[in-house]
C-alpha cells in the first residue's frame, strides 16, 4: 500500500477535524434555543490554522496517482479560502448562527480545497459536489424567510443542473481518452482530432461557467444572493466563485494543447456576455444584495478576459484579483449584512445619509465600491490593470476595449449606492446603525487589505506571478 503523505492533506484535515469539534459543541448545547457564538469563535480558530498551514505546507507533491495535486497554485487558493471562511465565521458570531452552520462552512470550505487540488476530472467532480451541497444547506439556513427556502431551491435545481453537465462532459471525455487524469488528458488531447473528447470539454466547461455565474448561466446568482444569509453570500459570491476559476484556468493550460482558438472565442463570447448583462442589469436594481450579485457577474466577465488569454501572466492576473475581489466583495456584503441587521431590509433606500448614522460603515462601504469599480489607489485598480494587460498581451484588444467600457458603466451603479450614503438626506425617524464589533473588525480586515494591496502592490503580485509561471511550467 503506497505510503500517504499527510501534511499535504494538513489544511483539509484541520478544517475537517474543527468541523467535527463544532458538532461536537452543538451537540453539548443541545436544543437550547439561541446562537452558538462558541461555536463560531472555534470554526473562526479552524480557518486560521487551516490559513497558516496552507502558506507552510510544502509547495509540492501529489496523492493518489495524481488525483490530489498540491502545488503553489493550490496553497494560494486553499489560503485565499482559509481567509474568507475565516472573516465570514467572525462576522457570524454576531448573528443567530447555531453549531451546525459554522460546520458547513468549514466542510464546504474543505470541499473547495480539494477541488483547487484536483489532478483529474473525478476528483474535480467529487470535491464540486461536496461544496454544492453544504452550500445549498447554507443558503436555506434561515427558515423562518421565504427568500431564503427559495434561494436554496434554486440553488439546488442550478446546482444539480450543472453537475449533470459536468459529469455527461467527463463521460465524453473519458470514453475518447480513456482516463480522467489531467496529465493523462494533455497526452491523449494532442493526438485526438476535435470530436467527442472536445464536446465533452465544452459541456465540463458550461458546468464550471454556473459555478462562476458567468452569463448567461447566471440566473440563479441574483435570487441566491437575494435570498441567503448576507454572510452566506459574501462566502458564496467570492470563494465558490475563485474554485471554478482556478479549475477552468487548469483545464485550459494543463489539459488543451496549445492556445486553442476555439477555447478563445468560447471564454471571451462568456467574457462579453457577463460584462454586458451584469453591468446594464445592476444599473436599474433597488436592492443592494442583487446589485453586487449583478457587480458579481460582471466581475466575473472581467476575469474571463484574463482566462481567454490562456497564458501564465493571465492566470497569475486571474489570482491577483481574485485575491482582492474577496476581500472586496466579503467586506462590502458585511456591510451590507450590517445595515440589513439594523432595519430589516437590504432596499438601496435605507443607505439614505447612512454617512450621518454610520459614518465609519459608510467609509469602508465606499472604499469597497470603489475598489470594485477599479479606481486608484485601491486594489481593484491593481487588478484590472493586470487582467487587461494579460488580455493585450494575448491580442485580446476587443475584449479589453469593451471591458473597459463596461468598467465606466459599472462606476455609475457604485457611484449611486455612494450618492445615497452620502449626499441624500437620512429618514426623519432613522436611527444609528449600530455595528457588533465582530462585523466591525472583519470589516476592518477588509478595508485594510483593500488599501494595503492597492498601495503596496509588489508582494502580492510576485506571489500570484509565481502561481502563473508554475502552472505554464507543467
Amino acid at each position: 500500500m503506497p505510503q500517504v503523505d499527510w501534511s499535504l492533506l494538513a489544511p483539509q484535515l484541520v478544517m475537517t477535524g474543527f468541523a467535527l469539534l463544532v458538532l461536537l459543541l452543538a451537540g453539548i448545547r443541545g436544543e437550547r434555543p439561541g446562537a452558538h457564538p462558541e461555536a463560531g469563535w472555534v470554526a473562526f480558530l479552524g480557518s486560521c490554522a487551516a490559513l497558516a498551514l496552507c502558506l507552510l505546507v510544502p509547495r509540492e507533491g501529489s496523492l493518489w496517482n495524481g488525483m490530489y495535486v498540491w502545488d503553489s497554485a493550490t496553497a494560494f487558493f486553499c489560503a485565499l479560502f482559509a481567509a474568507a471562511c475565516a472573516l465570514v465565521c467572525l462576522a457570524s458570531t454576531s448573528g443567530p448562527y447555531r453549531g451546525e452552520y459554522y460546520a458547513l462552512l468549514l466542510i464546504s470550505t474543505v470541499g473547495l480545497m480539494f477541488l483547487v487540488a484536483s489532478g483529474s476530472l473525478l476528483m474535480l467532480y467529487l470535491s464540486l459536489e461536496v461544496s454544492t451541497l453544504t452550500l445549498f444547506v447554507l443558503a436555506g439556513y434561515d427558515r423562518n424567510r421565504d427568500r431564503s427556502a427559495e434561494a436554496a431551491l434554486k440553488y439546488l435545481v442550478v446546482a444539480g443542473t450543472s453537475s449533470a453537465v459536468f459529469l455527461f462532459g467527463v463521460s465524453w471525455v473519458f470514453g475518447a481518452a480513456g482516463s480522467t487524469r489531467f496529465a493523462d488528458l494533455n497526452e491523449a488531447f494532442q493526438g485526438l482530432a476535435p470530436g467527442y473528447a472536445w464536446i465533452g470539454m465544452a459541456l465540463i466547461l458550461v458546468g464550471l461557467a454556473f459555478k462562476i455565474a458567468a452569463a448567461p448561466f447566471h440566473l440563479w446568482a441574483p435570487d441566491v444572493y437575494e435570498g441567503a444569509p448576507s454572510p452566506v453570500s459574501a462566502y458564496l459570491s467570492t470563494a465558490s466563485k475563485a474554485a471554478g476559476f482556478l479549475a477552468i484556468g487548469r483545464l485550459l493550460l494543463l489539459v488543451l494543447p496549445g492556445r486553442s482558438e476555439a477555447w478563445v472565442v468560447f471564454v471571451g463570447a462568456l467574457a462579453v456576455l457577463s460584462m454586458a448583462f451584469g453591468n446594464f442589469v445592476a444599473i436599474v436594481q433597488t436592492n443592494v444584495k442583487r446589485l453586487l450579485a449583478y457587480s458579481g457577474i460582471a466581475q466575473a466577465g472581467f476575469l474571463l478576459i484574463a482566462v481567454a488569454a490562456a497564458s501564465g501572466e493571465g492566470l497569475s492576473a486571474v489570482g491577483l484579483y481574485l485575491l482582492l475581489y474577496v476581500f472586496a466583495n466579503v467586506g462590502a456584503f458585511l456591510c451590507v449584512y450590517a445595515v440589513g441587521e439594523a432595519t430589516d431590509s437590504h432596499a438601496l433606500e435605507n443607505y439614505d445619509g447612512l454617512s450621518r448614522r454610520a459614518p465609519l460603515l459608510s467609509f469602508a462601504m465606499l472604499v469597497f465600491l470603489l475598489s470594485l469599480a477599479g479606481i486608484p489607489p485601491l486594489a481593484g485598480f491593481v487588478g484590472k490593470f493586470l487582467l487587461f494587460s494579460a488580455g493585450m498581451r494575448s491580442g485580446l484588444w476587443w475584449l479589453v476595449l469593451l471591458g473597459a467600457v463596461m468598467s465606466t458603466v459599472s462606476l455609475y451603479y457604485y457611484l449611486l449606492v455612494a450618492k445615497r450614503m452620502y449626499i441624500h438626506a437620512a429618514p426623519e425617524n432613522a436611527e444609528r446603525v449600530l455595528v457588533p464589533a465582530p462585523v466591525a473588525v472583519a470589516i476592518g480586515v477588509c478595508v485594510a487589505l483593500t488599501v494595503l494591496i492597492g498601495l503596496y502592490p509588489g508582494p502580492w503580485i510576485a506571489w500570484s506571478e509565481a502561481v502563473g509561471a508554475f502552472l505554464v511550467g507543467l
